[in-house]
């Protein structure tokens, strides 16, 4: 009698953990979808922008083809607010910042704050305006070097200085064919003074100096896969 109980008792426990196994099985995938899932997952690449310049340069334009947006108008101080973007089927999370108006004042009072923890510093002006010798074109070179030299310093001063772009902009304005834009790029460039872009912590002509025609969806979108986001 002894052994017919624990015969079947052992009967009974066999089909119970035969029973058991694919509850097992099924609890653990349950886990996995809703819990494992964001673990598994690749977390998005973080980049930060801070995008200043001279007044009219194109700042708010840029922004908003790298966030996908069409805000219009110029900007005094608009937020920027974290957030998920994709671009060439990647995701990347864009951290917090500001679309700075392009006046005095902010120099004095955004620039090292905006500047922090960014991983690219872009600095935008009117190249249309530095292909004339009137007033306009003198008082945005002086614009444009004296900001330089602020840069410099700032840059120096951060926790962690990110790469440095300056874009000629407005380019559509005086750019007739491929010969032109090499000319005025170089002429451009000339007139702003390598010395003052020297300054420039890890500045390189070849590859952090622009000029973009901002009316050109196209024009922008390949400076941006190719420089901001490596998707060439």
């Amino acid at each position: 009698m002894e052994i017919l109980e624990y015969y079947n008792y052992s009967e009974h426990a066999t089909y119970s953990i035969i029973w058991f196994y694919p509850l097992i099985i099924l609890a653990g995938s349950v886990f996995a979808t809703f819990f494992g899932i964001g673990l598994l997952s690749p977390s998005p690449d973080i980049k930060g922008f801070a995008i200043i310049g001279t007044i009219g340069a194109g700042k708010t334009t840029l922004w908003n083809r790298i966030l996908g947006e069409s805000r219009g108008g110029r900007t005094s101080r608009e937020k920027i607010l974290e957030r998920d973007i994709e671009r060439g089927g990647k995701k990347y999370k864009i951290k917090t910042s500001t679309d700075l108006g392009g006046g005095d004042g902010f120099v004095r009072t955004d620039y090292d704050v905006l500047i922090k923890d960014k991983d690219f510093v872009i600095f935008l002006f009117d190249g249309s305006k530095l292909t004339k010798d009137d007033e306009d074109g003198k008082h945005e070179i002086i614009t444009v070097q004296s900001r330089l030299l602020k840069l410099s310093k700032s840059i120096e001063e951060s926790s962690i200085p990110g790469q440095f772009h300056i874009i000629a902009t407005h380019a559509d304005k005086f750019i007739k064919d491929k010969n032109s834009y090499e000319i005025w790029k170089d002429r451009i460039y000339e007139k702003i003074g390598d010395k003052y872009l020297k300054k420039i912590k890890g500045f390189d002509k070849d590859k952090n100096y622009f000029l973009i025609d901002l009316t050109n969806p196209s024009a922008i979108d390949k400076y941006i896969n190719e420089n901001l986001f490596n998707n060439k």
